[in-house]
């Protein structure tokens, strides 16, 4: 399987967020393939260039010498507008979605888990 991280979620890595940072490390024991994508690169880096939060940036280098940062292609890039028109019209924020789906009992509390079943493309 392979993973697409979301910005959200990889900031919340950075700030190791128990239950991130728990779903992250059983998809890397499970050996499930981890790419950074293009956009949350620049994401990631603009806001450290605008803030300086050395231990994170840090972290965040050591975590790119490890996976590496994908490509992007149309069909990424439709697929993940579609996610994204999806919350939308459903008048929800990716966080909502997050704590609505712990609410629910859900089978996927974090943004690894939601990538696993829309099946990312890379």
């Amino acid at each position: 399987m392979t993973y697409a991280l979301d910005t959200n979620i990889l900031i919340r890595l950075l700030r190791d967020e128990p239950l991130v940072r728990q779903r992250f490390d059983a998809a890397v024991e499970r050996g499930d393939e981890i790419v950074i994508p293009p956009l949350v690169h620049y994401e990631i880096r603009r806001g450290f260039l605008c803030k300086s939060v050395p231990k994170r940036e840090n972290s965040y280098r050591i975590l790119t010498e490890q996976y590496p940062v994908g490509e992007m292609s149309m069909e990424i890039l439709e697929h993940g507008a579609g996610i994204y028109a999806e919350l939308y019209n459903a008048k929800r924020t990716v966080d909502e979605w997050f704590s609505r789906s712990k609410n629910e009992d859900e089978q996927h509390t974090s943004g690894i888990d939601y990538l696993q079943k829309r099946r990312s493309y890379y």
